[in-house]
């Protein structure tokens, strides 16, 4: 509001003034009085004023005492790109004539010339990060630029997705981080202070016999589907080696031996569905002379008997490796370890070496023993999951009726969603993305409310002392989001962002409540996945430019008539929408962008933007009526009390 205040002891909130100090910086729009209020709070800061001066935050302050490390103090308090860049100390902030600090004068001091904007490592923690931040953010997210202690992970474009893979090579240099830890303190120097030191392993041995069902493991089931075996996820790849058929065969018998869920097996037992670790054998590998027999390794797999994960070696120039596995058993971020050790291993073994592979992270029996011990916590989320369901009767139609429309950004607009529109409502990418899909719905179905089906990659679970980064299985969450499209840009954003923030325990609840029968099945208007950056393993295996054979059995029954996939390829927004009725849906992708570029513009308009109660998780009773009738008050204040 630019009203500036504090909470008084007894609870009433004391008008301070106005700030009127709103500044936008690299896209972020910043308080300026925010900064200048958490400096104060930092001890022995007497006096603050930050200013911006040559497209950088400038901080002056005065203190009783010296002062060090004041940007990572102020790390833990502030978003990064709010931690100032120049640091200036000063005996006492100059005043003018009415007695309110003179920034003119401010302005007017000379600054020190050795600070820059990047803030330098200081130990070897803080190094590793930054560097695995660069890396793992390319060039296109940091523009070319070295990663300092202060660069926000988020802010420069990152996902929850890059985040598991930060974890997994923290892991491997021999640190623990959660995820939660990387949304708390996502910088560096944040980082730093609660990154440990890896303490214990998962168990490295080989893991067999029954496991739980995981929650999608029963809606699978529960589909019926037709050809229930041929329903995969699968990877076709050049290679830019010779690929020797014996190596090959050694390297995937060792990648199943080392993932326990490529050995998985589910049997139908007294109308119940039931999984087991099958023993470790040999890993199925065909050799073929012409691309129309990969059809058949993808039409061989047998949910009972096995195998759930196969392999072939496609003759020609270049030499082509497919893998294929049922997506009962894998889920898309288990590609990455799986294209990382296959090229580890096969590299190995082709020197004569005892190939090693990095240590195994928490068994995918574990987790699903987990998260069925977590489903009585669940009971209590029942009515809010009620109220989120859909009433849509389940689709008819076939695999083979589907279609699949497409569309994408350019770079800058991919960019500016990213990283520049989310300081006024404080949200997320994804969150604008949900709001312009529920926009486009609604506009077509003629309602404001559009149940999404979402998706999530569900490894972020928080499960104390367990770490699945580099473990391979079918993790996913799938829960329904009811988002009203009602009102102007600002009202959609508010309320894409309100209903993903009330969802309890990262939507897990829901998928265990169905499990239990304790909810009814549902079916949205729309399947959507997020799936963040798209990133190719480094190595000789390359994306190949031949098709692959059909993922699902064109029998099958789609389920959902409508599906949207959207990702971040080469630095753009790609956007995959799967229909049934692909005539009347021909112009919703390029509908869906429209409507998400009216956002990003509304959201970088410098008078966009306000708090809302997901600002506010304590206050669990809080509502938006209650936030803004106080707001309003505040507001109202003359500024005589200042």
């Amino acid at each position: 509001t630019g009203d500036r205040c504090r909470f008084l002891a007894d609870g009433n909130i004391e008008y301070l003034g106005r700030l009127d100090h709103q500044v936008k910086l690299r896209g972020q729009r910043i308080e300026l009085g925010e900064i200048d209020s958490a400096l104060l709070n930092l001890p022995a800061i007497t006096g603050a004023c930050t200013l911006v001066i040559d497209n950088r935050l400038v901080a002056f302050y005065s203190s009783s005492a010296a002062q060090s490390d004041l940007d990572t103090q102020l790390a833990a308090e502030l978003p990064a790109y709010m931690v100032p860049a120049v640091w200036v100390h000063i005996p006492a902030l100059p005043l003018s004539t009415n007695g309110k600090i003179d920034r003119k004068a401010l302005a007017a001091l000379p600054l020190p010339n050795t600070q820059k904007d990047y803030a330098a490592p200081r130990n070897e923690l803080e190094r590793l990060l930054c560097q695995l931040f660069g890396e793992l953010l390319g060039e296109t997210l940091t523009g070319g630029r070295e990663v300092g202690t202060s660069d926000s992970f988020f802010a420069l474009g990152g996902d929850s997705i890059l985040g598991l893979k930060l974890i997994s090579r923290l892991r491997e240099q021999g640190y623990s981080l959660t995820p939660r830890d990387l949304f708390r303190s996502p910088t560096p120097a944040a980082l730093a202070h609660v990154t440990t030191a890896l303490l214990t392993q998962a168990e490295q041995g080989d893991v067999t016999g029954p496991m739980p069902l995981m929650p999608l493991h029963q809606w699978f089931f529960d589909q019926q589907q037709v050809q229930a075996a041929h329903w995969n996820q699968s990877v076709l790849a050049d290679s830019d080696r010779r690929l020797e058929p014996a190596i090959v065969q050694a390297t995937l018998d060792r990648l199943v031996a080392h993932h326990d869920a490529l050995r998985l097996r589910f049997t139908h037992v007294d109308g119940q569905w039931q999984a087991h670790i099958a023993p470790v054998a040999p890993a199925q590998l065909t050799c073929c002379e012409h691309p129309e027999q990969l059809l058949q390794v993808a039409q061989s797999l047998d949910l009972q008997h096995g195998p759930l994960f196969a392999a072939a070696l496609l003759e020609g120039t270049p030499q082509r490796l497919y893998l294929v596995a049922h997506h009962l058993v894998v889920d898309a971020v288990s590609w990455t370890p799986l294209l990382e050790d296959f090229q580890q291993l096969y590299a190995a073994l082709e020197r004569d070496e005892q190939p090693t592979l990095p240590a195994k992270t928490t068994s995918y029996r574990q987790w699903a023993e987990h998260l069925q011990a977590h489903a009585a916590k669940a009971a209590a989320e029942q009515r809010y999951w009620s109220a989120q369901a859909s009433a849509n009767p389940p689709p008819m139609a076939t695999v083979a009726e589907r279609q699949t429309l497409s569309a994408h950004w350019d770079a800058s607009r991919t960019h500016q969603w990213l990283t520049e529109s989310h300081a006024a409502y404080r949200t997320q990418p994804e969150e604008l993305l949900i709001a312009a899909l529920a926009a486009t719905l609604a506009e077509v179905e003629q309602r404001s409310d559009i149940v999404v089906d979402l998706e999530r990659h569900g490894r972020d679970a928080p499960f104390a002392g367990l770490d699945v980064g580099r473990t391979v299985g079918w993790f996913t969450t799938l829960y329904p989001l009811r988002v009203s499209a009602s009102g102007a840009a600002g009202d959609q954003v508010r309320n894409a962002k309100q209903a993903l923030r009330d969802v309890p325990g990262l939507g897990l609840g829901y998928g265990l409540l169905r499990q239990r029968g304790e909810l009814p099945a549902s079916h949205g208007d729309v399947l959507f996945n997020y799936l963040g950056h798209e990133q190719t393993p480094a190595g000789w295996l390359r994306a190949s430019s031949l098709t692959p054979p059909a993922d699902a059995a064109p029998v099958n029954r789609v389920t959902h008539t409508r599906e949207v996939v959207a990702w971040l390829e080469d630095g753009v927004l790609r956007v995959e929408w799967h229909s049934v009725t692909p005539n009347a849906d021909s112009h919703l992708p390029a509908r869906l962008l429209e409507r998400l570029q009216a956002l990003v513009e509304h959201c970088l308009d410098p008078q966009a933007g306000s708090l809302m109660p997901a600002d506010f998780p304590l206050a669990k009773a809080l509502n938006q009526k209650s936030l803004d009738k106080l707001l309003g008050k505040l507001k109202t204040k003359p500024d005589s009390q200042s």
